[in-house]
């Protein structure tokens, strides 16, 4: 919804100026750095409120509320739109998820708000199906406004490695049977990064698969993607029309990325945008300029700048431009970020903590290990994400018991150790084979 709101907005800025001299050009859009579950600070995005500057005393804008259940997993997006500065924000539409396991997502839904009645219309739905090892094999994509009906779908197929090697593309409007269009097929070097992958359209007529496009990956000495090309097949023949060349510094953050292209006709690539970042101390990115080259010549015509609380949360970005007969850039848009410390509640007390125990290792394969200086453990039980009960068994009164833990499909969990006194308290922990 946030990037539909951001191209309907520059489209329509767009259009109300295209008579003058300063037009909008090549805006990029990156959306605020929220805190993630893998670097967890407490802290979670409550809103973001976003602007764009489109001419002399008009803003237009969008504004998002965050919610998170109490595993802090984003489970609800409210989506508003301001059309200029002098009308209210106006409630377009809300985005919902359902998860299937901790980190894995079951179902998301788009709303979209009708003012006049009150009332809340579903119009897409995107549901994930997962094979026993929790691998998505199948993604469906269905139109529910104004009649429901199956839009498109994507079937994914893995090697014993676990990797993606095939995607097959599935497309309809409701009018016919649902149709193959589109194939890729993943190829990958012996340490499991990406070597190249082809992409197929299907032949309707002739009923057979086509190759389209093969996009090429390599890799710098310390395996970070150095460059990719992009070619395209014409009678057996590929041509690499595109390339994008990557450079990091030291600490593996991106530089420098550079896009080529060769024009029809030409045996050479040119120099087609230029993106250069800059980090700061905490190695987050501080600016970034992007420029256009029109024959040879190289200008800067875009300025992002970021700016980060205490805590390293992104709270604000900004995005400058300037004309080709102008040196100075302008603000044209910005976009703040608002945060607040979230108590994670696992749906399992553990406020009030009586015993204490490690577990160990974590995360844990085979089995996992009590330890616990307090007391000598008499029942350990295994539970869910939702607290539904996996396994419980009664302990030989040790203070450093083990638990099999084999059988357990990788995921998180929930262990709750009781002691001789009575005392108990509530961990998690991971399962990884």
């Amino acid at each position: 919804m946030k990037t539909f709101l951001f191209a309907l907005i520059i489209f329509t800025y767009l259009s109300g100026i295209a008579q003058q001299d300063k037009p909008c050009k090549n805006i990029s859009y990156i959306s605020p750095q929220k805190a993630m579950l893998s670097t967890d600070n407490g802290y979670r995005a409550d809103s973001c409120e976003y602007h764009c500057l489109c001419e002399p005393q008009s803003v237009d804008g969008e504004k998002h509320y965050y919610y998170y259940d109490q595993f802090g997993r984003d489970t609800s997006t409210w989506n508003f739109y301001q059309d200029s500065i002098i009308d209210p924000w106006r409630l377009a539409g809300k985005d919902t998820r359902e998860y299937y396991t901790f980190d894995k997502i079951l179902n998301e839904r788009n709303y979209w708000y009708q003012e006049t009645s009150g009332l809340w219309n579903p119009s897409m739905l995107y549901e994930y199906t997962y094979n026993a090892y929790d691998q998505l094999i199948q993604l469906k994509q269905s139109d529910l406004w104004p009649t429901a009906f199956l839009w498109s779908k994507s079937d994914y197929t893995y090697d014993s490695y676990g990797r993606i090697i095939q995607r097959v593309d599935f497309y309809t409007d409701g009018t016919y049977p649902i149709r193959e269009i589109g194939k890729t097929m993943n190829y990958y070097l012996t340490n499991d990064s990406l070597q190249y992958y082809d992409y197929f359209r299907f032949d309707t007529i002739n009923s057979q698969w086509i190759i389209y496009q093969t996009v090429h990956h390599t890799y710098n000495t310390l395996w970070q993607l150095a460059c990719k090309s992009v070619g395209y097949w014409s009678n057996n023949n590929i041509d690499f029309k595109f390339k994008y060349l990557y450079e990091y510094d030291t600490n593996g953050n991106l530089l420098r990325l550079l896009n080529l292209e060769k024009y029809t006709g030409s045996y050479t690539y040119d120099t087609t945008r230029v993106y250069q970042a800059f980090y700061n101390s905490a190695g987050k990115p501080d600016s970034a300029l992007h420029s256009s080259c029109w024959s040879a010549t190289h200008e800067w015509d875009m300025l992002e700048k970021f700016y980060y609380d205490s805590l390293g949360n992104q709270i604000r970005w900004e995005y400058y431009l300037h004309w080709q007969n102008d040196s100075v850039w302008q603000l044209f848009g910005w976009e703040d970020c608002y945060y607040s410390q979230h108590s994670l509640v696992h749906g399992i007390s553990e406020t009030a903590p009586e015993m204490t125990f490690t577990v160990f290792p974590n995360p844990a394969s085979d089995q996992i290990q009590i330890s616990t200086e307090e007391s000598s453990v008499t029942e350990i039980t295994i539970m869910d994400l939702r607290g539904a009960e996996l396994m419980s068994l009664q302990t030989d009164l040790s203070n450093q018991p083990y638990v099999n833990i084999s059988a357990l499909p990788d995921g998180m969990y929930f262990i709750r150790c009781t002691a001789e006194n009575g005392k108990s308290n509530v961990h998690s922990f991971v399962v990884q084979h």
